[in-house]
C-alpha cells in the first residue's frame, strides 16, 4: 500500500527546521605573543596570520549565532561579557591602557547594545550603542540603530531625529531603511507631509522590506491618500519575506485603517 504524501506536513517540517538553523557570524581573539597584544576581527584565516611584527599570531574563534531570538542574544551575550572580562583582566589592560581601543572596537560593543536591547536591556544597550559611538562616530548603522530603538519605545525623538539625519547624511541617502528611520520620527512628530516625503524614497530604495512598505502606507492614510495607502499595505503582504505577526496587523490595517 502506497503511502500519502502530506505535503503541508512536509513544508511545515522544512520550514521549522530552516528557522532553527544556525546563522553564524564570528568573533576571533588574535593574540600576538611576542608584542603581547590582543586584537579583534571578524575575518577567519584558519591557516593563521601574521601580526605587523612578523610573528605568528594565535586565534581564538568564538562562534556567534546572528539570530535575533530571546534566548541566542542571551548566549550571544554571555559570550560577548566572558570575552570583554578576559580582556579587562589581560596584561594589556594592565600595562598597556591605549591599546584598550584597537581590541575592544565598535563592533564588539554594536554587538553587545543589539544583544541586550532585544533582550529588553535598554539602559545597557544604550551605553553599549554610545560606546560604539565614542569609538567611531560615523557609523550610520550605529547611529540608526540607537536612534530607531529610542523612537519605538517613545524617547528622545527629537534627539533620534537629529541623529537620524545624520546618519541619511553619512550614508549618502542610499540606504532606504535608514532614510525609512527618519521619516518615521518626522511621522512620530505628527509631521506627516515631511515624513511622506522621506517614507517614498525609503519605498523605492528599499523594495524588499516590509516595515518600509508598512511605515509608508500609513503615512499615506493620515496624508487621506487611503486608496494608495492600501496598495502598499496590499503589496506588503505580497512580499516573500514578511513574517506572520506583519501580515496580520497589514490585513487589520486593509479592512479598518488606522487612527
Amino acid at each position: 500500500m502506497s503511502k500519502v504524501i502530506n505535503f503541508a506536513e512536509r513544508l511545515a517540517d522544512r520550514k521549522a527546521k530552516e528557522e532553527s538553523r544556525q546563522i553564524e557570524g564570528w568573533l576571533i581573539w588574535l593574540h600576538c605573543p611576542k608584542c603581547n597584544t590582543i586584537e579583534y576581527t571578524e575575518l577567519r584565516m584558519p591557516g593563521g596570520r601574521v601580526h605587523k611584527c612578523g610573528t605568528l599570531v594565535e586565534e581564538e574563534e568564538i562562534p556567534i549565532d546572528i539570530r535575533a531570538e530571546f534566548t541566542i542574544s542571551q548566549r550571544n551575550l554571555d559570550k560577548l561579557d566572558e570575552l570583554e572580562e578576559q580582556q579587562k583582566s589581560s596584561k594589556v589592560m594592565k600595562f598597556e591602557q591605549i591599546a584598550l581601543p584597537k581590541e575592544l572596537d565598535w563592533k564588539f560593543y554594536y554587538y553587545k547594545g543589539i544583544c541586550n536591547e532585544r533582550l529588553g536591556n535598554f539602559d545597557n544597550a544604550d551605553k553599549n550603542f554610545l560606546k560604539s559611538l565614542q569609538l567611531s562616530p560615523q557609523e550610520y548603522v550605529v547611529i540608526n540603530y540607537l536612534a530607531y530603538s529610542w523612537l519605538e519605545r517613545g524617547v528622545n525623538i527629537d534627539r533620534a531625529k537629529k541623529m537620524l539625519y545624520d546618519a541619511v547624511e553619512l550614508s549618502k541617502w542610499e540606504q532606504g531603511y535608514i532614510i525609512d528611520s527618519l521619516g518615521w520620527a518626522y511621522y512620530l512628530s505628527s509631521n506627516f507631509s515631511e515624513a511622506e516625503k522621506l517614507l517614498q524614497l525609503a519605498y523605492e530604495k528599499a523594495p524588499y522590506e516590509p516595515e518600509v512598505y508598512d511605515h509608508y502606507g500609513d503615512v499615506l492614510w493620515k496624508n487621506n491618500k487611503k486608496i494608495q495607502a492600501r496598495y502598499v499595505w496590499g503589496n506588503a503582504i505580497k512580499l516573500p519575506q514578511i513574517d506572520e505577526e506583519r501580515t496580520k496587523k497589514l490585513k487589520e490595517k486593509l479592512m479598518h485603517g488606522i487612527n
